[in-house]
């Protein structure tokens, strides 16, 4: 009887040993997380050029012949040089020529001697280089046409041309990298500034697209640091921390990006927004409870799954 009595113990003991191990064998690992903290610090390639932070438009308020021009493109000239002369013996010959009676009808007082009183002599406003010159010796210019532009070589700046989706991605402070395309190996750093963004159409292959140029004051200037000059650079965002999920805890359909979440040892399935896209991860901008458990591989945990978290 003490034998049998031992035996039946010895098979429940086995049984109750057992159980577990027949339980679990069947059961689904179900892998699960946290969102997790990541400092991250994103930055987006750029091209642009360095063009002069200051520049004088040179225009007049009257229509001149031009007689004799001094100067050329990407010449520099200095405050109160000669930049060209006006050809006065032609402009006399016009206004003899011009037939006034309209304005006499119009009572408008039209007295040659004014624009026979012009300077034969234009000078440089100021001192720099010349840039976007329009004019020829004997060529016209209009009233208020611009002949060119100087730029002053006390400051230079990088403009820099982004796509119009990236312009809400940058702000005034963002650090560039860049350095000039004659000079690769050379590397500077700019700073955005407060300058106006400038929205433009620019022709591609596949057509016209909107870019934004922005502009950049420069930490150091050397030679290399020329107007005119094209660049290539990075914009760099300060460190920020993001939570971010692994990919495979992210599914979609056609309603868009969802997860599946554990709540009290269920399944329930959550829509999201994501944002930034990394090697691994991405991103999550919807609210969550920190202590929120996700699901892996859009898998449903059931009465007998085994819950394994990864860290």
């Amino acid at each position: 009887m003490y034998k049998l009595y031992v035996r039946i113990v010895f098979s429940l003991v086995i049984i109750i040993v057992a159980l577990p191990f027949f339980y679990f064998k069947n059961a689904e690992t179900v892998n699960v997380t946290h969102l997790k903290n990541t400092v991250y610090q994103s930055a987006m390639e750029v091209v642009g050029s360095i063009e002069a932070s200051k520049y004088t438009p040179i225009k007049l308020s009257y229509p001149v012949y031009i007689k004799e021009c001094f100067i050329s493109e990407n010449s520099y000239v200095n405050k109160g040089q000669l930049m060209f002369t006006i050809d006065i013996d032609k402009m006399e010959n016009v206004v003899k020529e011009y037939n006034f009676t309209e304005h006499l009808v119009a009572e408008i007082s039209m007295d040659k001697s004014v624009i026979m009183g012009i300077s034969e002599e234009i000078y440089a406003s100021g001192s720099g280089v010349v840039k976007n010159l329009t004019i020829a010796e004997g060529s016209v210019v209009l009233s208020d046409e611009q002949i060119c532009i100087i730029e002053s070589d006390d400051d230079m700046l990088v403009k820099l041309t982004i796509n119009q989706e990236d312009y809400s991605r940058v702000a005034v402070g963002d650090k560039v990298s860049f350095s000039p395309d004659i000079a690769p190996e050379r590397i500077y750093t700019a700073t955005l500034n407060k300058k106006t963004a400038q929205i433009r159409k620019e022709k591609t292959l596949t057509g016209n697209k909107t870019v934004v140029d922005v502009f950049a004051d420069i930490d150091t200037i050397d030679d290399y640091i020329i107007s005119g000059l094209e660049i290539s650079g990075t914009i760099i965002k300060p460190f920020r921390e993001i939570l971010t999920l692994p990919y495979e805890y992210i599914g979609q359909d056609e309603n868009g990006e969802y997860v599946k979440i554990l709540i009290n040892g269920s399944t329930v399935k959550k829509y999201v927004e994501t944002g930034t896209e990394m090697e691994g991860s991405v991103e999550i901008l919807t609210d969550f409870d920190k202590k929120t458990l996700f699901i892996k591989n859009n898998q449903t945990v059931k009465g007998n799954s085994l819950i394994k978290y990864e860290y």
